[in-house]
């Protein structure tokens, strides 16, 4: 019994492993597609500055672009999820290991200090400031908080800048 959960234990790690290969060589493609979309977007700007209607089509575009870059990893991850369910079932310290150990290699790669991230659920952009025992530090404008690694999404730098000049403007207004 326990080798069958063993088994299941390497298959889980060895579908992690892939599954972040193929995120990141499909981010790699994303990105390169993403950034050609960006200089046609660019290249049209230029040639139709006269037309503002067709320029904030393009932005628009180019916003709806941006927000689906982050999804796909969502779908990835469901597959990973039901297996650590069907362990946890039958050996609850198993699947706690696992689930340490599958958290703490994706803030290992994904999160550094000095990056732009988001807490799930909410659209406030932050930044990591400090890594911790609990998880990292990170300031949202002038409030700064400990959260742990598996509520933090990473965003882009695009997406960053939106979000302070978004800040930035509600500021302004208020």
């Amino acid at each position: 019994m326990v080798d069958k959960y063993y088994r299941e234990l390497q298959q889980i790690k060895e579908l992690h492993k892939e599954t972040l290969a193929k995120a990141r060589q499909e981010a790699l493609q994303l990105l390169d597609s993403t950034n050609k979309k960006i200089e046609q977007v660019i290249r049209e700007i230029k040639e139709n500055q006269a037309n503002k209607e067709k320029t904030r089509q393009l932005r628009q575009e180019l916003e709806e672009l941006k927000d689906q870059m982050g999804k796909p990893e969502v779908q990835k991850n469901k597959e990973l999820i039901r297996r650590i369910k069907v362990i946890e079932r039958h050996n609850p310290e198993m699947a706690n290991d696992l689930k340490k150990e599958l958290s703490q290699e994706a803030t290992i790669e994904e999160l550094q200090l000095g990056d732009a991230v988001k807490m799930v659920g909410q659209d406030t952009i932050g930044e990591i400031i400090e890594k911790t025992n609990q998880g990292f530090l990170v300031t949202f404008g002038q409030l700064i908080t400990n959260v742990k690694a598996s509520k933090l999404i990473k965003v882009g730098k695009e997406e960053a800048r939106a979000g302070a000049k978004k800040q930035l403007q509600a500021r302004h207004c208020h």
